[in-house]
């Protein structure tokens, strides 16, 4: 089986930030996850992320390429969803 190349992405939510290890083409609902899972996040339904110049991305792109979030700290953004 080959390796995948692992990549660190910088993400924050609301003023923790944490690093998150991807790679390229990870699923979608994977990265969801993983995002969910680093933040405890049980009561957002996470949509994508945020730069520091307010360029919103889909998770979805940030699955398909995650080397260009490499430089940076992103914001989790998402839909709060009742507890």
């Amino acid at each position: 089986m080959a390796s995948k190349e692992t990549l660190n992405i910088c993400l924050e939510h609301r003023g923790v930030q944490k690093w998150v290890v991807v790679y390229s083409n990870i699923p979608r609902n994977e990265l969801y996850d993983v995002v969910c899972s680093a933040f405890n996040l049980e009561n957002l339904d996470v949509s994508g992320i945020r730069s520091e110049s307010g360029v919103s991305f889909p998770l979805s792109l940030v699955a398909k390429a995650p080397s260009y979030f490499e430089q940076g700290v992103f914001q989790v953004v998402g839909k709060s969803m009742p507890a």
